[in-house]
C-alpha cells in the first residue's frame, strides 16, 4: 500500500522546493515565528526591529516639520532656530526618509549604531546621511531631535505599535471569534428535520453533575455575553461616533519638565505645540509625565485583555467536556488522525493549545505591570520591556485562531444529547420540588431527595412519583400536569432563550461599534 494514500497524496504532491516563508519558519527559535506563524505573522509588518527604526524616523520627521512651522509662532528674545517653514519639497524629502526606508537603511542604521552604542543616536545620524543637498546640514544638525529625550520618541513609537496591533491584529481576530460565536449560538439552536424538539436543548452542569435542562444557545450566548462585557470596553463615545481605545503620546523632555526647550527658547507655548503634534498621530496628549508617561492607560488596555481571554479559557475548558459527553462533535475528513496509537479519537487538540497559548500570555502580560514602575525619573527597564509586548500578543492570536478553527468544525450531536436526557429526567426535580412548594406541599425538597438523591432515576419512577401525588390528594390535577410537562425539557428552560436572545443582541451591538471604530470588516 503506498503511504501516501493514508494521507490522500500521491507523489507528485511532494515535488515541492521549500519556499522563503518555509526556510524561515522552520529554522525560526520561537515557536511564534515557526510552527505557528501563521497566525502571527501580520505582527511582523508591525513591531519588527525594521520598524521600530522606520516609525522613529517617522516621529523624528514630523516633529521636525512641525517644529519649522511652530518656530513661526516664537516671538521670544532668542533667534529662532529655523526662519522659515520647510517648502513643499522639503517636507516631501523628510517624509521619504521613513515612507522610502529600506532594508539597506536598516543595515546602515545597524552599523551605525554598532559605533554609538545607542540607537536613538544612531538613527538621527542615518536621517542626517539621507537627508540630501536640498536642505543645510548645519541647521539640519542642531535641529534634528532638538530638546528630545529618546523616551519622547520611543514612548509615543510603542504607543503607535500597539494602536496597530489593536486595529490589525487583535480587534479583528478577537471580533471574528466573537462573530463565530454569535453565529454558532443561531446555528446550534437549530434542529434537524424531523428532530421530536423545536430547539436543541442540553443538561446543564453544576460542579459536574447533570442539573437542569438548558438551551444549548444559553450555552454560547453566555460566553459570548463575558467577553462583550470587556471588549465593549474598546471602543470610547466621542462626539463624533464611537472612536478606538486611544494611548497616550508625550513630549517632555529628559524628566518630563520640558527644560530645555524652555531654557532655549523661553516664554513659548511649547505644550500647545506637543498636543498638536500629539493628537495628529492619533493619541491622546498626556502632560504628566517624567522620562516616560505613567503607562496607566496602557495598562488598563492589558487588564481589559487579560479578562477577555478569560471567556476563552472558561470555553477551552467546557469544549472537551462537551465533546466527552457526546454533546457536541468535530466535523472531520478521512485523513484526520486523533491519535498515534488511538484511531478512534478525534481531540480538540486546537482548543486544548489555545488554553495553553492564552495562559502564558496571561502570565507574560503581568510583567507589564513594571511599566509603572522605574527608578526615580527614568530608566531603561520601561523601554526594554515594551519591546517584549507582541509576545504575550502572539500568543494570544495563536489562541484565538485555534479556538476558531475548532469552533468553526463542530456541531451538536443530537444523538449523544439526547441520550443524556433520556438518562436523566432528574433534571426536572428543581423545578418538580417548586412546584410542590408552590402547592403547599410541606418537605417537598426532603421528598425528592429521597426519590432521587444517589439514585438511578427513570422516567417511570418520576411518572409514578406525580401519580402517587396526585392519587393521594396530595397536589391537585393541575399541579400533577405542570409537573408533567417540566419532564419535556424543552417546557423546562425558563426565561433562558429571552435571555439568550438579549445577550446577543448586546454582542452585535458591540461587534458593530468595533467594526466602525477601529475599520474592521467581520
Amino acid at each position: 500500500m503506498d503511504p501516501l494514500s493514508k494521507a490522500g497524496l500521491t507523489p507528485e504532491d511532494l515535488d515541492i522546493e521549500p519556499t522563503e516563508y518555509d526556510i524561515r519558519t522552520m529554522h525560526a527559535f520561537t515557536p511564534q515565528e515557526g510552527r505557528y506563524a501563521r497566525y502571527t505573522e501580520p505582527l511582523r509588518h508591525i513591531t519588527s526591529e525594521f520598524e521600530w527604526v522606520r516609525r522613529r524616523l517617522a516621529l523624528e520627521s514630523e516633529y521636525l516639520i512641525g517644529l519649522g512651522d511652530e518656530f513661526q509662532n516664537y516671538g521670544g528674545p532668542r533667534k529662532r532656530l529655523i526662519e522659515h517653514p520647510f517648502s513643499d519639497n522639503q517636507r516631501k524629502a523628510l517624509r521619504e526618509l521613513y515612507t522610502g526606508f529600506s532594508e539597506l537603511d536598516f543595515v546602515r542604521f545597524k552599523r551605525i549604531e554598532k559605533e554609538t552604542d545607542h540607537d536613538v543616536v544612531a538613527m538621527t545620524i542615518l536621517a542626517l546621511y539621507n537627508m540630501g543637498d536640498i536642505f543645510d546640514p548645519d541647521l539640519m544638525e542642531r535641529a534634528m531631535h532638538i530638546g528630545r529625550t529618546s523616551a519622547d520618541m520611543d514612548s509615543n513609537v510603542f504607543s503607535l505599535m500597539v494602536r496597530d496591533i489593536m486595529k490589525e491584529y487583535y480587534v479583528p481576530l478577537i471580533a471574528g471569534l466573537q462573530n463565530l460565536f454569535i453565529r454558532k449560538a443561531e446555528e446550534w439552536h437549530k434542529v434537524p428535520k424531523g428532530y421530536p424538539r423545536p430547539f436543541t436543548v442540553i443538561a446543564a452542569q453544576t460542579h459536574e453533575q447533570n442539573a437542569v435542562p438548558t438551551p444549548l444557545k444559553k450555552v454560547v450566548a453566555n460566553i459570548a455575553s463575558a467577553l462583550d462585557q470587556e471588549i465593549s470596553k474598546l471602543v470610547v463615545s466621542g462626539e463624533s461616533g464611537y472612536l478606538p481605545f486611544r494611548l497616550y503620546g508625550k513630549m517632555g523632555g529628559a524628566v518630563g519638565n520640558d527644560s530645555a526647550m524652555i531654557a532655549a527658547y523661553p516664554g513659548h507655548d511649547w505644550q500647545s505645540f506637543y498636543r498638536r503634534l500629539i493628537e495628529g498621530v492619533e493619541l491622546e496628549y498626556q502632560p504628566a509625565c517624567d522620562q516616560d508617561e505613567s503607562n496607566m492607560r496602557f495598562l488598563e488596555l492589558v487588564d481589559i485583555i487579560k479578562r477577555a481571554n478569560l471567556p476563552l479559557l472558561k470555553w477551552a475548558d467546557d469544549y472537551s467536556s462537551y465533546l466527552s459527553r457526546k454533546i457536541l462533535k468535530k466535523k472531520t475528513k478521512k485523513q484526520d488522525r486523533g491519535s498515534s496509537i488511538m484511531p478512534q479519537k478525534v481531540n480538540p487538540w486546537r482548543t486544548e493549545g489555545g488554553e495553553t497559548s492564552i495562559t502564558l500570555a496571561d502570565a507574560e502580560l503581568e510583567v507589564f505591570d513594571l511599566l509603572a514602575k522605574q527608578r526615580k525619573q527614568g530608566d531603561l527597564r520601561r523601554n526594554f520591556l515594551k519591546r517584549y509586548f507582541p509576545v504575550p500578543m502572539s500568543n494570544i492570536g495563536i489562541a484565538i485562531g485555534r479556538i476558531y478553527e475548532d469552533l468553526e468544525r463542530t456541531y451538536p450531536n443530537f444523538d449523544g444529547i439526547d441520550k443524556e436526557l433520556l438518562e436523566n429526567p432528574a433534571i426536572a426535580s428543581a423545578s418538580m420540588q417548586t412546584i410542590l412548594r408552590a402547592s403547599g406541599v410541606p418537605g417537598a425538597y426532603d421528598m425528592i431527595v429521597e426519590k432521587t438523591k444517589g439514585k438511578t432515576v427513570t422516567p417511570e419512577v418520576m411518572e409514578e412519583t406525580v401519580g402517587e401525588l396526585v392519587g393521594g390528594g396530595v397536589i391537585d390535577t393541575e399541579a400533577g400536569e405542570d409537573i408533567r410537562n417540566i419532564f419535556i425539557h424543552e417546557r423546562n428552560t425558563g426565561n433562558a432563550l429571552e435571555r439568550a436572545d438579549n445577550q446577543l443582541k448586546e454582542a452585535e451591538k458591540t461587534l458593530d461599534r468595533l467594526a466602525n471604530a477601529y475599520e474592521i470588516s467581520l
